[in-house]
This record gives C-alpha cells, sequence and structure tokens, in this order.
C-alpha cells in the first residue's frame, strides 16, 4: 500500500470506528438519562429510535447523493454533519432536544457507509486487504463506543460523551479536507 492509500485507509477506518461508537453512546448511557432527566425506559427507546431509524433510512439517499457528490464530499458531509448533530446534544437543555440531536446525528451517520465504501473502492488497490482493515475499525468503534461513553461520562457527565465525538468529527473533516485528494 502506498502512502496515498494509507491516508484513505486511516482516515475511512477512524471515521467508520467513529460512527459506530457515537452511534452507540446514548444507548450506552441509558441509565444516565433514565436518572438525570426522570424519563421511563419506553420514552427512551423511542428517543433512541429517532437516531437508529434516520441512520437506516438515511442510507438511502445518501446513496443516490455519492452518484452525483463523490465519496469524499460525502465523507465531509458526514463528518461535519455528526459534529454538528453532536453539538446540538451537547448543548441541548431539554429530552426534546436531545431527540432532535439524536435524529440529526443519525441521519448524518448513515451518509458514512455509501461514502467510505466508495471511496475505499476507488482508491485502493489492495481492496481486500483495505475493506478489513476498515471493518476492524467498525467493529472496534461498536466494541469500544459504549466502554469509552461510560468513561468519558464517569469524568464528566452525558455531555462529554458526545463532546469527544464532535471534536473527532471535526478533526476528521479537516483531515479529508486536506489530506484525501478530489
Amino acid at each position: 500500500m502506498n502512502k496515498s492509500e494509507r491516508i484513505v485507509l486511516t482516515i475511512t477506518g477512524l471515521s467508520h470506528l467513529a460512527v459506530h461508537a457515537q452511534m452507540l453512546v446514548f444507548p450506552a448511557l441509558l441509565p444516565l438519562f433514565h436518572r438525570d432527566f426522570g424519563l421511563g425506559f419506553d420514552t427512551l427507546g423511542l428517543m433512541a429510535t429517532a437516531g437508529a431509524f434516520m441512520f437506516g433510512l438515511g442510507a438511502i439517499p445518501a446513496g443516490l447523493l455519492e452518484r452525483r457528490l463523490g465519496g469524499r464530499k460525502l465523507l465531509v458531509i458526514y463528518q461535519l454533519g455528526s459534529g454538528m448533530a453532536a453539538f446540538i446534544l451537547v448543548t441541548a437543555q431539554n429530552t426534546f432536544q436531545i431527540t432532535i440531536g439524536l435524529a440529526i446525528m443519525g441521519a448524518f451517520s448513515s451518509i458514512y457507509h455509501p461514502a467510505g465504501l466508495t471511496i475505499l473502492s476507488h482508491r485502493l488497490k489492495q481492496l481486500s486487504k483495505g475493506m478489513s482493515i476498515h471493518g476492524i475499525a467498525g467493529s472496534i468503534g461498536l466494541a469500544a463506543g459504549p466502554l469509552l461513553a461510560g468513561i468519558f461520562a464517569e469524568f464528566g457527565d452525558w455531555r462529554f460523551a458526545f463532546g469527544i465525538w464532535m471534536i473527532w468529527q471535526f478533526f476528521l473533516s479537516g483531515a479529508t479536507i486536506l489530506l484525501i485528494p478530489s
């Protein structure tokens, strides 16, 4: 793998890790939201569903948009949109705002797979090896996401757990813009 391919794989891998980890922050911290807002688990389940539903639904238009905009532009849109959604969550003052933030996060996160996989398929010569590494990064996000959410919440509060991913996404968007050529 050459330097350009390693950069692409690193940025898409870290983005894949982030998409899965950040989507698991809210579910991992349900007991905190239950305690802090006095919500029943039925209400919390509906709030979580807003994000998960948009994560699934948004993949359809994201796939269509990829053809028009290309994977790189879509990757930046995912990163900036997910970062903005995390900002909404960090600054939310009530459960309605949290639910809206989760839905927006799900919608922007749904963009990742069509964008990331397209970039990899067009820019890697050793596609099987690249997809394997990329898949491992996503799995690390699935495994580490709840753990990191708990650790971040322990040292701050639930806002800190979302804030870390906000910073991460904005960092990745800059890296994508600067390091992945059009």
